[in-house]
């Protein structure tokens, strides 16, 4: 509760302080852009944030780390390539169909950049979630993203107080920035964990354990295809959660103009 607390105090700040530097415009800009990589991030991810929930939870009730290790190993290698895919195709519909203005291509060539980067980010706070890492899982995203963002914009502004005026686009890849600083975070942290995580497990499960590697590669295949499967509930779940959200910004961002958006 408090790290949501200072998450809204923090965003609220960054509003403020968007709304004042950047004007209207630029405010609606920043908001569509990074509405519009949530909802492309629910796609990429699809479904395997939640599933990660559930499955790491259930392998850490039975004392099985390869469980855990195999099913981050194959999320967070599904998410990359769902994750690179997409920005593919956008990049190709950006550059090359005459559906962005010129103006804006900058500022969505950007965007691609961060899909990686957050779609990762969804898939490794759920997996410290799962193994009941809660706080630690949310503190990069809720608190060190916005905080890094926060500085930088300072920075910049008594550095050049015309700066953001001239660019205003620039919040978009500081931002990002912020998210790959939140991202190597979280990444530090999973893999510090496990190291430790699997020192204890292996005093405490050898023999589980030598059960598990002899199970054949058809067990794990069917396995896969059931996460796959649930993933897939959870992805249509969440989508429809996030459209009914965002929509809103989403239209008004493709339909009007950004200086709406940020009004």
């Amino acid at each position: 509760v408090l790290i949501q607390v200072f998450s809204m105090a923090l965003n609220f700040l960054i509003g403020i302080l968007l709304a004042r530097l950047i004007c209207a415009e630029g405010y609606g800009t920043f908001t569509y852009v990074f509405t519009l990589l949530s909802v492309i991030c629910t796609i990429a991810v699809f479904g395997m944030d939640d599933l990660l929930v559930r499955e790491i939870s259930s392998f850490q009730s039975q004392n099985n780390f390869s469980g855990i290790k195999s099913i981050l190993k194959w999320s967070i290698l599904r998410v990359l390539i769902f994750s690179v895919f997409i920005s593919a195709i956008f990049f190709i519909v950006i550059n090359f169909f005459e559906m962005v203005s010129p103006e804006k291509k900058n500022v969505f060539n950007m965007l691609l950049i961060g899909i990686p980067v957050f779609a990762l980010i969804m898939i490794l706070q759920e997996g410290e979630r799962g193994m009941h890492h809660v706080i630690p899982g949310q503190f990069p995203e809720k608190i060190t993203r916005p905080a890094i963002l926060i500085f930088v914009v300072f920075v910049l502004f008594f550095y050049d107080k015309t700066f953001f005026f001239e660019y205003p686009d620039m919040v978009i890849p500081i931002n990002i920035i912020a998210y790959a600083v939140a991202l190597s975070v979280l990444i530090y942290q999973v893999i510090k964990k496990g190291t430790d995580y699997r020192s204890v497990q292996q005093i405490k499960s050898t023999d589980y354990i030598s059960v598990q590697q002899i199970k054949s590669t058809d067990y794990k295949s069917v396995q896969e295809i059931n996460w796959f499967r649930s993933s897939f509930y959870f992805f249509i779940a969440t989508l429809v959660a996030v459209i009914n959200v965002r929509a809103d910004i989403i239209m008004l961002g493709w339909m009007k103009s950004d200086a709406e958006v940020g009004i």
